[in-house]
């Protein structure tokens, strides 16, 4: 729409406005003559400006029109047109976009791995499982369980199993599968040692695959990967092959350790007792016993002799995460 003869209209009203400043009229007439032209050209200038301005500052149409007939009106002979030069101004010389000098960047999806590996882990088990707790986008939830393939079987399996509960099939799918994976592996060796220890007759081969079989069939207890009557069955097996090492050899601390592990596991408080005595005994580091013979004797109610043992312990061993709390406790 073209707005030059209404432009020009208040041009002209705005300088007959101006004229009658001189006139040798009454005041009253005087303040009149000037008003009612002024006022025409502020209403022209009102509605051509609005007309002007962007699309997202005309409304309220009403209240614009008001603001900029208030402006022009109520500052005389200046008012209109400042107001009409400043916005003409704005509109074709607008000032120059500055550029940023940063670059906005969004957060990565999980899982995120830096270009420099770290030895401290970016993402953890408290991470990840309250990404499966709280998170509402599936997605989110879905690459937490993908994350678990970089962390540790002990540190990732508690993360699948509450995957396990998820309410979306995918993400209960996923974590069912990457835990059925790992007990498969594990599994897998259990039957290959089995078969080999059927064909080995060299005694010390055999200590060796019992050995091995007993720690695997533990790695399943330990790891969470069996329960109820299965767990009891994986504990029963595992402590056989230990057994069955130690008729073999009698001198080998690491089958005491784990026998007396077992035997905790199972509730035998006072053969796991004798099993971890027996390990320090024959060269098993106090380091690796004492905090297993502390909990042995927790549960004896023996309290002296848990401050005891994790008095014992090297002041070094005892800023350890998992028993710097228990050790201050006690100490």
């Amino acid at each position: 729409m073209d707005y030059k003869w209404l432009i020009s209209m208040a041009v002209a009203l705005e300088l007959a406005s101006w004229g009658t400043v001189a006139a040798p009229w009454h005041p009253a007439l005087q303040a009149i003559s000037f008003a009612m032209p002024h006022a025409g050209a502020s209403a022209l200038l009102a509605v051509v400006l609005q007309r002007l301005l962007p699309t997202p500052y005309r409304e309220p149409r009403s209240t614009g029109l008001l603001c900029l007939f208030s402006i022009g009106f109520f500052i005389p002979f200046l008012g209109a047109l400042g107001l009409f030069t400043t916005t003409l101004l704005a509109l074709y010389l607008p000032k120059r976009t500055r550029i940023a000098p940063w670059e906005v960047t969004q957060f990565p999806d999980l899982p995120y791995r830096p270009l420099v590996i770290s030895p401290q882990p970016l993402y953890g088990e408290g991470g990840l499982a309250a990404v499966l707790r709280h998170a509402a986008d599936p997605d989110k939830r879905h690459q937490a369980v993908m994350a678990t393939r970089h962390m540790r079987d002990q540190e990732a399996i508690p993360i699948l199993r509450l995957a396990l509960k998820d309410a979306v099939d995918d993400v209960r799918l996923l974590a069912y599968s990457m835990l059925s994976g790992k007990e498969q592996v594990i599994n897998a060796r259990i039957k290959e040692q089995l078969s080999r220890l059927q064909q080995e007759a060299d005694a010390a081969l055999r200590t060796q695959l019992h050995h091995h079989i007993a720690q695997d069939y533990w790695e399943l207890a330990y790891l969470g990967l069996a329960e109820g009557e299965v767990l009891i069955h994986v504990l029963n097996t595992a402590r056989e092959h230990v057994e069955a090492a130690l008729e073999l050899r009698t001198d080998a601390p690491g089958l005491h350790f784990l026998r007396g592990r077992i035997l905790l596991h199972q509730g035998h408080i006072k053969g796991a007792r004798d099993a971890f005595t027996k390990a320090q005994s024959v060269g098993l580091p106090a380091v690796e016993v004492l905090p297993y013979l502390a909990e042995v004797a927790f549960r004896e109610r023996r309290f002296q002799d848990v401050r005891a043992a994790l008095r014992a312990l090297d002041p070094l061993a005892r800023t350890h995460p998992t028993l710097s709390g228990v050790a201050d406790y006690w100490r």
